[in-house]
């Protein structure tokens, strides 16, 4: 993600300290929506990140083209794949974790219902 902005000139990682969190995501994805004003991405900052909306500003300043944006969708959308099939796993292993760890009841329910899980 960080090579495809600064392929562009755009420095956004050296500006916020994580790249993934809520206002660096807004600003891409406004980017990949077409915004390319530094000043209105910068707009875009929440919490901590408002009081640097100068710095921000300056980093968001670059030579992001259609191909970037692209290119910045493919990634942002690959991430959110992973980061959903992530959060069934964790789910899938709760669940199993709840199944084997409660009581039998001497049937094996609890060893089916481990398998029907997965």
């Amino acid at each position: 993600m960080d090579k495809a902005l600064q392929d562009a000139q755009i420095k956004l990682s050296g500006a916020v300290s994580d790249l993934f969190g809520l206002s660096a995501r807004a600003m891409m994805d406004a980017m990949v929506a077409g915004e390319r004003n530094p000043r209105a991405l910068a707009g875009l900052a929440q919490g901590s990140l408002v009081k640097k909306k100068a710095v921000l500003a300056e980093a968001l300043t670059g030579q992001f083209e259609d191909h970037h944006a692209r290119l910045l969708g493919v990634l942002l959308a690959t991430v959110d794949h992973l980061t959903a099939q992530i959060h069934e796993l964790d789910r899938l292993i709760a669940r199993t974790l709840e199944e084997i760890t409660r009581p039998h009841d001497g049937t094996g329910t609890s060893a089916r219902a481990v398998r029907a899980a997965w």
